[in-house]
Order: structure tokens, then sequence, then C-alpha cells
């Protein structure tokens, strides 16, 4: 169970009091951040299984709030330890590990909040702040009214989606959002000598 300074006795037999902690105790590191992301037990990975569950609830919530607010997508796991991100805080010195990022990872892909970057899995996720078929329909309906057919350079890079709300999100959400529609039967992908597509063209 968590353990928070100065009750360690408490939270040891009751976790839901660290867990209160957690959400009401520490002051915000900044507003892009929630109160709970400076205390050092939300970085390592609880154990006890209620405790854990919870946890991992609120990783998901700050993962989504601060990827929505950075309009960032990608999510790599495999950054190297001590290197500045969303899963590393050098003001407490605490760090998730592996273990830790994984469990997060698996937790937002489960609750389909993240999918796995298309040539990537396991090790850099696409966080959907928003529903990736809310993505997808976008991405659709935009290119219905113009460019059926488009590398995925263009893609990613913004231009076949130029006035999008999507545009300049990046690559691994451009192939997570035409491997979605590639699925639900509205796209199909060309390939390219590098292997994996390199094109799409809308139905």
């Amino acid at each position: 169970p968590l353990v928070h300074v100065g009750r360690s006795v408490q939270a040891l037999a009751r976790p839901e009091l660290a867990m209160a902690d957690l959400r009401t105790k520490a002051p915000a590191t900044a507003d892009l951040y929630p109160p709970h992301y400076d205390l050092p037990p939300f970085f390592t990975l609880q154990p006890n299984p209620e405790t854990r569950a919870t946890q991992l609830a609120l990783w998901r919530k700050t993962v989504l709030a601060v990827c929505a607010a950075r309009r960032q997508c990608a999510l790599d796991l495999a950054a190297p330890q001590g290197e500045p991100g969303l899963f590393h805080h050098p003001r407490i010195d605490r760090e998730l590990d592996k273990e830790g990022r994984v469990a997060v990872a698996e937790a937002l892909v489960a609750a389909g909040e993240a999918v796995w970057a298309p040539g990537h899995e396991g090790s850099r996720l696409v966080v959907c702040w928003r529903p990736l078929a809310e993505w997808a329909e976008e991405v659709a309906a935009h290119l219905r009214g113009g460019v059926r057919v488009f590398t995925m350079a263009e893609l990613a890079e913004g231009d076949a989606l130029e006035g999008s709300p999507l545009a300049g999100l990046g690559p691994d959400l451009a192939r997570a959002v035409v491997a979605h529609l590639e699925a639900t039967g509205r796209a199909q992908t060309f390939g390219g000598a590098g292997g994996g597509p390199q094109g799409a063209a809308g139905r």
C-alpha cells in the first residue's frame, strides 16, 4: 500500500487513507498536473490490488489530461531513465519504473483510451484523449471533401489535414487513425519499398 510520510502505520493498514492523500493533500506541481503528481508514492506501483486499481485510474486521468493539454499523442514507454517526461518528476526525484509504465499503458489500452503505436507494440502508445473513432471520423469527413489518396507522410505532417483539428498531431496518430479506418472498411493502405503502409486511399 501507499505510504505517505507521517502516516505510514495507518496507510499500511488502510490504503484508502494514502489514496485520499494522493487526491487532496499535495500541492500541484503546475496547473498542467494534478495534486497527486507531487506525491512520491504515486511513482511506485502498489502491491495491494485495490490500491493499485485506484492508482492506475489516477495515472490514466493524468496521462489523458497532460497529453490533451499538450496536444500530444505519442507516449514513449522506453524513454531512458532520468529523461524528463511524464513518468519522471525531477523535483521530487521520482520516476515510474518500466513495470509501472507498462501497467499504466495496459490500463489505458484496456479502457480504450490508448492503442499501441503501429510497429511499436509494447514500447510506444498513441494516447487517445479523444476517442480514436472520433478522430477517424473527422479524417474521413475531411478527406471526403478533397483528396482521396494520400501518403502517410502527408497525413502525419498535416498536408492532407490542413484546416482539420487533427493537423500536426504526428505520425503515430496518423497511422492509428488509418488502421482504424481500414479495419472499418473506409480506407485501404498500400505499401512501399520500406515495408509497412506508405499511403492510403479513402473509400
